[in-house]
């Protein structure tokens, strides 16, 4: 068949051709209603999933994906409904279990002036991506670690410990330092030694 003939056949419906090409695309698309309920979903996004459409179609962003992620779909709504397009990291589990970092763009579907949903598409991040996403997670665990032991060290400490900056303002105040002083750490906090 060349060009002039395809020409002649009739005009491929604007529903079949935009369902043909989000299943022809590498990343996970889909349409969600104003109240985050699946009304599309492209092939990728049922391959990732390993369901099929009557299981997604209808079904609400918890359903689907879980609590997690449908609280951080809710978070964008709002964002989305000033038409503003909404960017969101999450982890999700491959297709073997791994987890696997993902990046969606949400778009406002707004017709008319008036949103009516949201064009969801995702991309998975590149490896150097994913793996710096999860050191700055462990470097932020750990940090939260570190800190949780600084306070009940501090805390826990017999004797009085106030820890001053280079101002001279209170940074650390213990319990011990509050009985032996009777200042709270509340009060002492951010005051000079002078006051």
């Amino acid at each position: 068949m060349n060009i002039q003939q395809g020409a002649t056949q009739a005009p491929v419906t604007g529903g079949a051709l935009l369902r043909a090409l989000f299943d022809a695309m590498p990343g996970r698309a889909a349409f969600l209603d104003v109240e985050l309920r699946y009304r599309y979903v492209n092939r990728e996004f049922l391959l990732a999933l390993g369901a099929t459409e009557d299981c997604v179609i209808g079904k609400f962003v918890d359903d689907v994906l879980g609590a997690q992620a449908a609280s951080l779909y809710k978070a964008a709504m709002q964002n989305l409904s000033a038409n503003e397009p909404q960017r969101l990291r999450r982890f999700v589990d491959d297709a073997d279990g791994a987890p696997r970092l993902i990046e969606e763009e949400l778009r406002p579907f707004t017709p008319g002036g008036v949103m009516q949903g949201v064009v969801c598409v995702a991309r998975p991040l590149a490896d150097a991506e994913q793996q710096c996403e999860s050191d700055r997670l462990e470097l932020l665990e750990s940090h939260r670690t570190r800190e949780a032991i600084h306070a009940a060290v501090v805390d826990s400490a017999l004797d009085c410990i106030v820890v001053i900056d280079a101002q001279g303002r209170v940074v650390e105040f213990n319990p011990a330092a509050s009985a032996t002083f009777g200042y709270s750490r509340e009060h002492a906090i951010g005051r000079t030694v002078a006051e």
